[in-house]
């Protein structure tokens, strides 16, 4: 039998202690990365828990607040009639022999810190389709926060220039007459239309024939909101005529709005503000003046006997925002009563500008009407306008896409947009 020496057991001891102090360490470091982890998970549960109660909470408010308006506010009667029409008046001759040139892109806004913009939810500060909804619809967002496209993008070029103070309008009551629905103006009579898709956004609320927006779209949706809140300046889509309807009512007021997105900007063209002096802006750039930011004002000049080669569509969505051109124009002959050199180019999808371009090369023309929402048409646009300077382009509902509007700041001499209010000389 093998004989263990005292020296051989203290060894022994000492090891078995360390290991065993090693062991103890290591299971106090375990217990410690789980009850860290533990504390995380609450304080992360708990920010989750209160951002939900808050959300919950603004929604039960803005619910009672509808059924209190309903009952007694000035939406009590529930008076539905039908928005003012649009009354237009250009300014011309009786003897038009003697006019030469037409003028796109005098029209200007002119923003400053002392304005106050008024911004339609959706695609601002929020975009539900986009899934980005972290925000309260009433939240106004930091210029670093604004959604990057659409109306997000420019008015973040406006706040980029000035320190204007950013609203947005949400909450809009709307209500449902004849399987449409209406929302209101600043008097609670439910005139402009809004789209039975905007009212069917999962983040509305609606009981019957009554709704609540919150993430609001569209000029019709935010007339009521604009003047209550004092609002200087509005911005949102104007993609059907009920929008524009609701446009013409705001510079009646005295209020300006640009909307970028300008399908209809025909419809509103030699508009009379009524009172009010307010300004009507499409597709066009912002850019820095002298006291704030401007938009608008980059006009170009066009011979009344030129070529226009116009852009056109006769399809459903996502197409059909292509025959804004054809739109515009046809309104401008019918208004003025000029008969302009108009070539009618039909597109039956996305990113076909080049059949545009490449008819105004076999024409001969020097101007083209035309949308660019894609890189593809933006390159073809801007080798023909690089071609020479004597073309020109005058775009339509383009301001909203980042390929569109770079032509603008590229070609500030050759391009312009659809003016509410043309000039002939």
């Amino acid at each position: 039998m093998k004989t263990v020496k005292p020296e051989d057991l203290r060894i022994r001891f000492a090891e078995n202690h360390e290991n065993k102090q090693g062991y103890q360490c290591y299971i106090k470091r375990v217990i410690l990365l789980i009850l860290l982890l533990i504390c995380v998970s609450f304080l992360v549960l708990r920010y989750v828990n209160q951002k939900h109660i808050q959300i919950q909470s603004t929604i039960q408010k803005a619910e009672t607040e509808l059924e209190l308006a309903l009952k007694t506010g000035i939406y009590s009667k529930m008076v539905k009639v039908e928005g003012e029409p649009i009354k237009r008046k250009l300014v011309l001759p009786n003897d038009k022999s003697g006019l030469r040139k037409l003028i796109l892109g005098r029209s200007k806004i002119l923003v400053n810190k002392n304005d106050v913009i008024g911004a339609q939810v959706d695609r601002v500060n929020r975009d539900w389709y986009g899934k980005e909804i972290d925000k309260l619809p009433s939240e106004t967002p930091k210029k670093e926060e604004l959604i990057t496209y659409h109306e997000g993008a420019r008015i973040k070029d406006i706040l980029d220039i000035t320190d204007a103070k950013l609203r947005m309008l949400t909450n809009t009551i709307v209500r449902k007459y004849n399987n449409a629905w209406f929302a209101p103006d600043e008097n609670g009579i439910f005139k402009y239309e809004v789209l039975k898709d905007k009212v069917l956004y999962p983040t509305s609320t609606v009981k019957k024939n009554v709704g609540l927006l919150r993430d609001t779209h569209g000029i019709s949706s935010i007339v009521h909101q604009a003047v209550h809140e004092k609002a200087t300046l509005i911005v949102g889509c104007g993609d059907t005529p009920s929008k524009m309807q609701a446009a013409v009512h705001l510079a009646g007021l005295g209020i300006n709005v640009y909307f970028p997105c300008d399908r209809y900007v025909g419809e509103i063209i030699g508009y009379v503000g009524y009172e009010g002096s307010g300004v009507l802006i499409g597709t066009a750039p912002v850019k820095k003046g002298v006291f704030g930011a401007i938009i608008g004002d980059q006009p170009v000049e066009i011979e009344l006997d030129e070529k226009i080669v116009v852009e056109d569509t006769n399809q459903s969505y996502p197409i059909q925002y292509y025959d804004a051109p054809r739109r515009y124009f046809e309104e401008l002959q019918k208004i003025s009563g000029i008969n302009f050199n108009l070539i009618i180019v039909k597109v039956s999808e996305l990113k076909e500008g080049r059949k545009i371009i490449s008819v105004a090369r076999e024409e001969d023309a020097r101007v083209v009407a035309i949308r660019v929402a894609y890189e593809e048409d933006y390159l073809v646009v801007k080798n023909w306008l690089l071609e020479s300077d004597k073309n020109r382009a005058i775009l339509f509902h383009s301001a909203p896409y980042e390929p569109g509007y770079r032509l603008f700041r590229e070609f500030p001499k050759q391009t312009s947009f659809g003016d509410p209010k043309p000039i002939f000389e």
